[in-house]
């Protein structure tokens, strides 16, 4: 069992198994804290896109997003990738529970681990010796 620690202060759970087959593998659970990054603001001037930090051009302040709850995926994902990797894992599995997540936040999480490499496990895939309910989970495999 893992207790895993990731910036600032969340504490993920999951475990290691170790299959002939498909080598060792890490199953982490992402709690629905975790979002995907919300999209960054869009410059209401084309110039600004194109010229954001010219220090002879005024700029008009943006509003500032509201604080996000919950924990950035980045840093999560950033840890997790670390730990596999020193664990010499060929696998990190991210275990989605859908009955915690609405469809469409659960959609673009999803999405959002596609971006870094992941790839959803589709339902009656095998993970190893490993069998999982489709109906309850949602898994994204990173391959290492």
């Amino acid at each position: 069992m893992l207790e895993i620690v990731t910036p600032p202060d969340t504490v993920l759970k999951g475990f290691v198994a170790d299959d002939d087959s498909a080598g060792r593998l890490v199953f982490v659970h992402l709690p629905p804290t975790l979002s995907a990054p919300a999209p960054e603001p869009l410059a209401p001037h084309f110039s600004d896109v194109l010229r954001p930090y010219d220090p002879r051009r005024p700029h008009p302040r943006a509003p500032s997003p509201p604080p996000q709850t919950g924990l950035d995926i980045r840093e999560s994902l950033t840890a997790l990738l670390d730990l596999a990797d020193t664990l010499e894992a060929t696998q990190l599995l991210l275990v989605l529970d859908k009955d915690e997540r609405e469809p469409a936040p659960l959609a673009e999480l999803m999405h959002a681990l596609m971006f870094v490499g992941g790839t959803p496990v589709r339902p009656g895939a095998s993970v190893g010796d490993w069998e999982w309910d489709a109906r309850r989970w949602a898994l994204v495999s990173i391959e290492l």
